[in-house]
């Protein structure tokens, strides 16, 4: 918020996304960032302003959670991640459920629900996942997107499991047959943390 580049990402997610995440996934408010931060500075700096439903933004690279010193106007301050542990555990799991099946593969998949979800509806995810090799396959894939939304990696993911094409009409039939009941009016309230003037839409 105090340099001169774009103040939200330029990315962002479909509003389909984020009615895809359980409403306790903490996944969710991480990845689908409705606000950007403003131009106008109050008392030297940016606040929090709501984005219209098609312009939010992925939110995992925020500005207000870094440290590093912004060295230029086009610098974020982030050293691009190539592999993340969450990947790894995907990969595995993927694995081993081709190889000895979903109960086998339940504890690579598990800590990533453990993470993102309250510990009764991982317990039910899991039970659900781990019915069949097909189910677990599943899951893996729907893990994919929810885990790794916005970070680059998904589509060559979806082609190496031959479903590009498949997912992306998902995404349309989704969209357009409006399953997703959107809201008319979004109501919030802002507060000071830190001395930045931010966003709070919990209540």
């Amino acid at each position: 918020q105090y340099t001169q580049q774009a103040q939200g990402g330029v990315n962002g997610p479909l509003p389909t996304l984020f009615y895809d995440y359980d409403v306790d996934d903490v996944r969710r408010d991480i990845t689908c960032v409705p606000y950007e931060w403003s131009k106008e500075l109050v008392d030297g700096r940016a606040k929090q302003e709501l984005r219209s439903l098609n312009k939010w933004c992925f939110g995992k690279l925020r500005y207000e959670w870094m440290n590093r010193i912004v060295t230029s106007t086009n610098d974020d301050g982030v050293n691009w991640q190539y592999l993340r542990l969450a990947d790894v555990y995907l990969m595995a799991a993927e694995a081993v459920n081709e190889l000895d099946g979903a109960v086998a593969a339940a504890p690579y998949l598990k800590p990533i629900l453990d993470r993102a979800l309250p510990a009764a509806k991982v317990t039910a995810y899991m039970s659900a996942a781990t019915a069949s090799k097909d189910a677990f396959f599943n899951a893996i894939v729907d893990e994919n997107a929810l885990e790794f939304a916005g970070e680059g990696v998904r589509k060559y993911e979806l082609e190496r499991w031959n479903l590009l094409s498949a997912k992306i009409d998902q995404m349309k039939a989704d969209y357009m047959t409006q399953i997703y009941e959107y809201p008319e009016k979004l109501y919030y309230k802002t507060y000071t943390e830190n001395g930045l003037v931010k966003i709070d839409m919990s209540s």
